[in-house]
């Protein structure tokens, strides 16, 4: 149930354990204004993964049928993959964005 996972507090932290990711991750300093583009291509990519991995589960998957354990196994192998390089495309695209702005209103 969507609703009962939602209503949990962990769930409620994730943004902000982004964003401290964000900001420390860098080994330099980084505003917040500078973090929000990279910060909403991750959790936009997040979302839609996990509404994918929703739908997959709850309308095309006969797991329990054909493989049991090993198939819920490598989906979720696939689904942490997609969530980290989502959070790769948001870190890249925080490097490369405010570079963008700059290099363009020096021109």
């Amino acid at each position: 149930n969507v609703n009962a996972i939602s209503k949990h507090p962990s769930i409620k932290s994730i943004p902000f354990i982004i964003i401290f990711f964000f900001i420390f991750v860098p080994p330099y300093k980084i505003s917040f204004k500078a973090i929000i583009p990279g910060y909403l291509i991750t959790i936009s990519s997040w979302i839609i993964s996990t509404f994918t991995l929703e739908l997959y589960l709850r309308f095309f998957s006969n797991f329990k049928a054909l493989y049991g354990i090993f198939t819920m196994i490598i989906i979720g192998v696939i689904y942490l993959y997609i969530l980290i390089i989502g959070l790769i495309i948001g870190l890249v695209a925080n490097e490369h964005i405010p570079k963008n702005r700059i290099m363009n209103q020096k021109v």
